[in-house]
């Protein structure tokens, strides 16, 4: 949520407030509610109205492809690495 919040809302040269529509436009068309998820995600500036399962939903699945080309390239690989950590460690088994 922090990460977030510091992309949409606190100014800096991380700030990627001003691709807010363009992502959107993305999770509309590309996002498609499963039986796991039961409902899509609420667009990116109804962010305060994100539930848990929007987050995860949004950390595991939609956000590499909606912010590729949006985050500087530094910032999308580390964020990369962050997801797959995130990933990885929710497996039922860790090899």
């Amino acid at each position: 949520m922090q990460l977030l919040h510091l992309w949409f809302l606190i100014p800096g040269n991380w700030n990627i407030k001003d691709k807010i529509a363009q992502i959107g436009a993305f999770l509309l068309k590309h996002v498609k509610v499963t039986d796991e998820f039961g409902r899509i995600i609420k667009g990116v500036k109804d962010l305060n109205l994100w539930k848990a399962s929007d987050l995860r939903a949004w950390l595991l699945f939609y956000s590499l492809p909606a912010l590729k080309g949006h985050l500087k390239e530094a910032h999308y690989q580390h964020f990369l690495l962050l997801v797959s950590a995130i990933y990885s460690l929710l497996k039922q088994k860790i090899t």
